[in-house]
Formats: structure tokens, sequence, C-alpha cells
């Protein structure tokens, strides 16, 4: 597979220290859309919010993920 776009976003607050990273992934002619999450220098939680779409509708899913972690707090 081959990324095509990524982001890496931080959340800090009290003892809080997070890190979520999503990435536009290509893979022949479908694209999926991959995060990972976790405390900063932990274990990583990975998984795709979706997979086998096409490049317009894996570009929508990451906007749409990216603004939902933006709104919680989260910056680049």
């Amino acid at each position: 597979m081959k990324v095509i776009e990524s982001v890496c976003l931080y959340f800090q607050e009290g003892s809080s220290d997070k890190v979520y990273n999503a990435q536009i992934e290509k893979d022949g002619t479908e694209f999926s859309v991959s995060f990972s999450y976790g405390r900063r220098g932990g274990n990583m939680t990975e998984g795709y919010k979706v997979q086998g779409v096409s490049e317009e509708s894996a570009r929508k899913e990451f906007e749409k993920l990216v603004a939902s972690k933006i709104k919680k707090g989260y910056t680049a």
C-alpha cells in the first residue's frame, strides 16, 4: 500500500497526552483510511475507518475524521 496523505494529531490536557494518526492509503485502484491512536510513547491501537473505496470517498472520510478530532481538541 502507498500512503498518499497523512496527519499526526496531538492532545495534551492535564495528565492526558495522546496521539492520533490517520492516513489515506492506495492499493491498486482502491483506497482506505487507516488510523492509530494511543498515549504518546505507548502501544497504539490500529484500525481502518473505510477500506476498498474510491479516492473521493476516502478523502471525504479522512477529512471528516480529522475535523472530528480537531473539534475534540487535537492539534497538528
